[in-house]
């Protein structure tokens, strides 16, 4: 049967073709829904879904039933990975018409932000980490497996998606882009488990498993994936259960998915759907575009508002994972990711191994291994905290310039304590005019202490009065930009 841009039309499957520098987030697949032939509901209970609910193993009838009330109870809001990482707004859907993602880092930009960076010169290099763009398909190719190595789950993800179209010179390998798709769900990335929902639902490539696919793209959508979500819905419609894939749809409209309002449109025309539900549905889709989408298909850039919709979104959590109950698990949940080569996580068990935090015994050397290969794998934060112990002679031998390198490169990624250090190591060596420069800069970030080096000096007189006025509007500007009601009310609270 021929392909098509789509799930299930004779279980045809379509990938529209995406360009690769910087590497585009894969392209959307999905089921056909209500405006295709032959997709009407044929009056049948929703086997797939029930299927995908009992699973393969023995669970009883109350399990299932409380698995299936998750399923519509658990997550009404998108998942933090469809936020761009620079404005942390939520990237307009479909997201590879309105973001790229970028090698390098993994990291998925907003067309806006994209913008922005090109606006302030920023061609060659990633928006968001800086480093230059691959200059042909080997090279992003090696940005990819060297992230794979480390056991990045978007690495893992993407690199699955280029062995399943044959891209980058690789030859197409759908069992091995299977293989790499389930080692990235096993480490929690949703695109992952909504690509292998696809391919098992549809037989591409794979032997067909419709229920294997819609357990896939439960898992999804239970964190929030908006695709997944809009897919169960389909799927429960083309089982003839209305009233779920109305339920399904409910909920991926109110994330912004203009495709499940229109199939609750449809299906509303038809009789099938009520007229109060509908209307809840074009509310819903209403108040996402409003409250962010509209942001991450913005055409300028303008900065966005951060308003109190923002900082509600935020405020709902990023993993809904629960918070570890004692020191013994919340190691456990942090070695886990370290295994699997996450910068952060490593960054993070180095700082409790050079504390001696969470159960640890107190061990400097082993805190210098994990933040070099944390620095290796991209950590800025890591930068820094080399950078730190080099220049003092922490755990170390005492090396100053290599420490100032290390919190150069931090520095110039944006991180405020490695720009700050730089100006007291200038001030330090009497270079009072760099060392405002340095701290002009940290100052408009919003770092206090900068701030008060440089009214030190003022009133010194090693700094002009223009000098502290700039460093004090910037200042002014970088804690008004950080504020909310909800932050000034926990720090009210003591939170």
């Amino acid at each position: 049967m021929g392909r098509k841009n789509g799930w299930v039309l004779g279980l045809g499957l379509g990938l529209p073709t995406h360009a690769t520098h910087p590497l585009t987030h894969p392209p959307t697949r999905f089921w056909y829904a209500v405006d295709r032939p032959g997709n009407e509901p044929a009056g049948a209970p929703a086997q797939n879904e029930v299927a995908a609910v009992a699973g393969a193993d023995d669970r009883s009838a109350a399990e299932v039933a409380r698995y299936a009330e998750r399923l519509l109870n658990e997550v009404h809001e998108r998942w933090e990975g469809d936020r761009c990482p620079i404005c942390f707004l939520f990237i307009g859907l479909p997201v590879a018409k309105h973001s790229k993602m970028n090698v390098c880092c993994m990291k998925q930009v907003c067309k806006g932000c994209e913008l922005a960076a090109h606006q302030r010169g920023i061609y060659d290099r990633c928006p968001f980490c800086r480093t230059p763009h691959p200059s042909d398909d080997a090279s992003a190719l090696a940005m990819i497996q060297k992230r794979v190595s480390k056991g990045d789950a978007d690495a893992l993800y993407n690199l699955g998606c280029k062995y399943f179209h044959g891209e980058l010179g690789l030859a197409k390998d759908v069992p091995r882009a299977i293989e790499l798709w389930t080692e990235a769900a096993e480490l929690g990335s949703l695109e992952a488990h909504y690509q292998l929902g696809v391919t098992y639902y549809a037989g591409d490539g794979v032997q067909e498993d419709k229920p294997r696919g819609v357990r896939h793209c439960q898992e999804a959508a239970m964190k929030g994936h908006v695709e997944s979500r809009h897919n169960l819905g389909i799927d429960t419609f083309k089982n003839g259960n209305c009233e779920l894939a109305v339920q399904h749809w409910m909920l991926s409209a109110k994330m912004g998915k203009e495709d499940s309002l229109n199939d609750i449109k449809k299906m509303f025309l038809r009789g099938q759907a009520t007229k109060a539900q509908y209307a809840e549905a074009l509310r819903g889709y209403g108040d996402a575009w409003v409250r962010g989408t509209r942001w991450g298909v913005r055409s300028d850039a303008s900065p966005p508002a951060r308003g109190d919709d923002f900082l509600r979104a935020r405020s709902a959590g990023f993993c809904r994972t629960p918070h570890p109950s004692d020191d013994a698990s919340k190691l456990g949940m942090i070695q886990k990711r370290v295994s699997k080569g996450d910068a952060d996580a490593i960054d993070y068990h180095a700082g409790q191994y050079f504390l001696g935090n969470i159960g640890l015994t107190k061990d400097v050397p082993r805190a210098i291994v994990l933040w070099t290969e944390a620095a290796e794998l991209g950590s800025i934060d890591a930068r820094n905290s080399l950078g730190s112990r080099y220049y003092f002679g922490e755990g170390v031998k005492e090396d100053k310039p290599r420490g100032i390198l290390l919190w150069q490169e931090a520095a110039m990624k944006g991180h405020v304590l490695g720009r700050h250090n730089l100006g007291a190591d200038e001030f330090s060596n009497g270079n009072c005019e760099l060392a405002v420069q340095h701290w002009v800069i940290s100052a408009k970030m919003g770092y206090d202490v900068s701030l008060n080096a440089i009214k030190k000096m003022f009133l010194r007189g090693q700094a002009t009065k223009v000098q502290y006025a700039k460093a004090l509007r910037g200042y002014g500007d970088a804690v008004e930009e950080m504020k909310s009601h909800q932050r000034e009310e926990a720090k009210r609270l003591g939170v």
